[in-house]
């Protein structure tokens, strides 16, 4: 049922099969259908009961069984969807961080960060909308010869300049380091499919495009430099009292032009963010 859509008819489904579970005991089924039920809540957009369930999944794993470290990044994604999805941007920061800290290879997790410190929900930069928004563009996407050319982004049609204008100088500078992981991998993912033509690819090439543009954008708009942000910012005492662990190491770490090859990355750089 629920890989044909059918979210609500699946819910009363998984209430017979947990009765039956409860009678023979068999808890680790129940763990299976837990699963289930949770992203059953999150299609329905019942985020609030999703994020109950979350919550008690990760209360069993830590305290229960007595394991500190809940890494189960699936949950974990639908926990920071859902609190996005409510609009608790702080929430759901944290928990982007928390599953970017467990693998931060994924631009898509990055990409939602930067919705969060740019005050945006997840629609802003969606499939659907991209999808949307590339059916405007006069550039021909049929012919794979029009992967070579240049594309002409609008980013008004996404975000306004008044709108970073009236971010905080601390959100630009997180927004713009969540952007550059974000276009990083994007084009890491972009160069290990450059053969292909399909659809799919070329919307990740319009994408990209996107990304770039809004971190030329914001460069304009926050007047922000690595110079600038260096000398000015990270002296600040109040940095310590409004950023968390991840996000200090982040400022005082991350440099754009240091962005390396995965590879070379993961030798050099630490892994973990909260590893300060």
């Amino acid at each position: 049922m629920y890989a044909q859509g059918k979210y609500q008819e699946c819910l009363e489904e998984l209430e017979y099969l947990k009765t039956l579970i409860r009678l023979k005991k068999k808890q680790d089924y129940a763990e299976s259908l837990i699963d289930v039920e949770i992203r059953c809540y999150y299609r329905l957009s019942n985020y609030q009961k999703a994020i109950e369930l979350i919550k008690n999944v990760e209360h069993t794993v830590t305290v229960i069984k007595q394991n500190p470290a809940f890494k189960d990044t699936n949950l974990l994604y639908i926990l920071s969807q859902s609190y996005h999805n409510l609009l608790l941007y702080k929430e759901s920061k944290i928990e982007y961080q928390r599953c970017i800290s467990i693998n931060n290879r994924l631009w898509e997790w990055w990409m939602n960060l930067t919705c969060v410190y740019l005050s945006k929900p997840i629609s802003t930069f969606s499939k659907e909308t991209i999808q949307e928004y590339i059916k405007t563009l006069t550039t021909t996407t049929d012919s794979s010869s029009a992967l070579d050319n240049t594309i002409t982004i609008d980013i008004s049609k996404f975000i306004s300049n008044e709108t970073l204008k009236e971010l905080d100088i601390l959100n630009r500078i997180l927004s713009l380091r969540s952007l550059a992981h974000s276009s990083f991998l994007l084009g890491q993912s972009i160069a290990a499919k450059k053969h292909y033509s399909t659809k799919a690819f070329i919307q990740l090439k319009y994408m990209k495009s996107i990304l770039d543009t809004l971190i030329q954008q914001l460069l304009i708009t926050a007047d922000l430099t690595e110079d600038l942000i260096s000398s000015k910012y990270l002296q600040l005492d109040d940095i310590r009292n409004n950023c968390n662990a991840f996000e200090i190491k982040w400022l005082i770490d991350f440099k754009v032009d240091s962005l390396k090859e995965p590879e070379d990355e993961e030798e050099e750089r630490d892994e973990n963010p909260f590893n300060l």
